[in-house]
């Protein structure tokens, strides 16, 4: 569902991404295509927080690192920085948890969804599904917007110096 069909929001008067730098650190923020956001950390490959885990190996390692944030970390790649070009390990977490809302679902009850999409078979059965489960239901759920992101990213990289400074203490 395309995001010009999604209700009115928070995510509305958003930016779709950010970029900041927090105590020497780069950290990111992403819209995803469903419209929940991520934020991601660019760490130095030569942080002792990284001994925790094989960086080359791939797979789920990410999870092994010992940070806290909101759904735990949900990525982990090496990547090459564009504009410095110098290789880090990013490590990211997701806000489209079964206790979030994801501006995507809106679409369900905007009520100036055109009717052809509003009969179309595949999205009527993702409403019969949200009805019939009623598994975390909107109504339950909480948007994280850009400000919690940010400051889920600043306690990402207060836990990594926090890391780095007992390691070397």
């Amino acid at each position: 569902m395309q995001k010009q069909y999604w209700a009115k929001g928070p995510w509305s008067q958003e930016p779709d991404q950010k970029e900041f730098t927090y105590k020497g650190f780069n950290g990111y923020i992403l819209r995803n295509i469903f419209g929940s956001l991520g934020g991601y950390v660019e760490i130095p490959l030569d942080n002792p927080i990284l001994s925790r885990i094989d960086i080359d190996k791939g797979g789920l390692e990410y999870e092994n690192l010992p940070l806290e944030v909101h759904g735990g970390i949900t990525y982990g790649n090496r990547v090459i920085n564009k504009k410095t070009g110098i290789e880090y390990y990013v490590a990211g977490f997701d806000c489209g948890h079964w206790d979030d809302y994801i501006p995507f679902q809106s679409w369900m009850t905007n009520p100036d969804l055109p009717e052809k999409l509003r009969q179309n078979e595949t999205l009527q059965k993702i409403i019969d599904l949200e009805e019939k489960f009623k598994y975390g239901r909107q109504e339950e759920r909480t948007y994280k917007d850009i400000q919690f992101v940010t400051h889920e990213i600043e306690s990402m990289i207060d836990q990594i110096i926090a890391y780095q400074e007992n390691f070397n203490g």
